[in-house]
């Protein structure tokens, strides 16, 4: 019997789009694991995957001043961690004891795992590796914009790549500088070195966000309908389509039922959802916002629009400050998000592409609130937005802006029916169960 194993992050924005990929490859007979640190038990229990236990985190992310977050000399705690390679160390026993233990004959990367390529490499002889993006394409196209801006294809598409590689540059000379030669790209290019990998994988900086490396085999979990049609992907990069699970099991407590219900005993109400992420609070140490002025507005506009009913997804902790004036708005902990969604009107979202994703299939137009231009919601809310599925804001628009855009999303039928469209066609071709065979009968399963 053949194994795949995921190696990921601890991060549901990226765990949760392999599923349907990780049932596939168990239905297909294979043994399915993940590996990672231990706060991935929950997910890989929830969906019968078995986990493989690493307690070290990939080298050369700039995650050395992570660990030490909570000492007096963090910079001179990362300092000596990068000069005594000690999370290259770590990662390398772990790696070696997954290819011991586990002994996959697929690997399957995230994103932001790709510095363990270099540790991979000796292993490969055998195996086949694939790296999984769950973002759109980030690498250098002269007409399609770097993925963290609001920007369309046209000719300002190369000036914005310019200005990114200026900071990029600039970025990473200063991360050297501060670590005395020892910045996260030399760091990475050095093992690279070490390793005697073939120049044929050359680290590949020429995108935005991490690094990668060139002819190594990168599948996007995204749909190719969504992209700019100007986008063009590498001979080594493939879309595989949104990995959406349209029947999985989601519990729906009595308070949101009950909403519902209450809801739907007014005619021509309508139901708006808002969710802003999973990591809501990272995503805002990345800019200056007030998010209780946001959430305050969604009050006062559910309060002046009793037609309007609000469910909105924000955990306690974030609460504070904020009281609802009216029976028409509901905040939860925990949101069923595709029974939600199949009810919703318009969704409020911070354009994160799962969400995206299962917007469009659930068929609900969005109003999109990218958190910073530090990732890929920009990029994500401007192919929304081109293909007239939504409208974007900003955290900080007014009470009377958010509420105008989201009577245009719902009184301008074209977005309705745009979405609609699009949500038939992926329903159409992703959903068939064969899909994923057709892909890989071009595609080998283990090379």
């Amino acid at each position: 019997m053949k194994t795949a194993v995921f190696l990921f992050p601890a991060l549901m924005g990226h765990l949760n789009p392999t599923v349907k990929l990780a049932e596939y490859y168990k239905n297909e007979g294979f043994n399915v694991y993940y590996g990672g640190t231990q706060e991935m038990t929950g997910f890989t229990q929830k969906h019968g995957f078995q986990f493989h236990a690493m307690n070290s985190i990939s080298f050369a992310l700039g995650l050395e001043d992570l660990l030490h977050e909570d000492k007096k000399e963090k910079w001179l705690e990362s300092l000596v961690d990068r000069h005594t390679n000690k999370l290259y160390k770590l990662r390398k026993k772990d790696i070696e004891g997954l290819i011991k233990t586990v002994n996959p004959d697929l690997i399957l990367l995230d994103e932001f795992n790709y510095s363990d390529f270099i540790l991979l490499y000796p292993f490969l002889e055998k195996r086949k590796l694939v790296i999984l993006q769950t973002k759109f394409p980030m690498y250098y196209h002269q007409k399609v914009p770097p993925l963290n801006t609001y920007a369309f294809p046209n000719a300002d598409a190369e000036k914005l790549w310019k200005s990114y590689f200026r900071k990029y540059k600039w970025r990473y000379f200063l991360n050297d500088l501060k670590f005395f030669g020892k910045g996260d790209l030399s760091m990475l290019r050095q093992k690279f070195k070490e390793q005697k990998i073939p120049q044929k994988f050359q680290i590949n900086t020429q995108k935005v966000f991490n690094p990668t490396f060139n002819n190594v085999e990168e599948w996007f979990l995204i749909p190719k309908e969504l992209d700019f049609p100007e986008q063009q992907l590498l001979p080594w990069q493939k879309y595989v389509g949104p990995m959406v699970m349209t029947d999985r099991q989601e519990n729906l407590e009595s308070n949101y039922l009950n909403f519902i219900k209450k809801k739907e005993t007014y005619q021509n109400s309508k139901l708006l959802y808002c969710s802003l992420g999973t990591v809501l609070k990272s995503h805002l140490t990345h800019r200056k916002v007030n998010i209780n002025t946001f959430f305050n507005a969604m009050i006062d506009i559910a309060f002046e629009n009793p037609s309007l009913y609000f469910v909105i997804a924000l955990e306690k902790s974030m609460r504070s400050g904020l009281k609802t004036k009216s029976e028409n708005i509901i905040f939860l902990d925990y949101a069923p998000q595709m029974d939600i969604l199949s009810k919703a009107d318009v969704f409020l979202t911070h354009a994160g592409p799962g969400s995206v994703f299962e917007s469009i299939i659930q068929a609900t137009p969005m109003l999109l609130f990218p958190l910073n231009d530090k990732w890929d919601q920009n990029g994500t809310a401007a192919r929304v937005v081109y293909h007239g599925l939504g409208e974007k804001a900003d955290l900080a628009d007014s009470k009377q802006s958010i509420e105008q855009a989201i009577f245009e999303l719902l009184n301008n039928k074209s977005y309705k029916q745009k979405v609609q469209t699009l949500s038939t066609l992926l329903h159409e071709k992703y959903s068939n169960e064969n899909y994923l065979k057709y892909f890989f009968a071009t595609e080998l399963l283990v090379q």
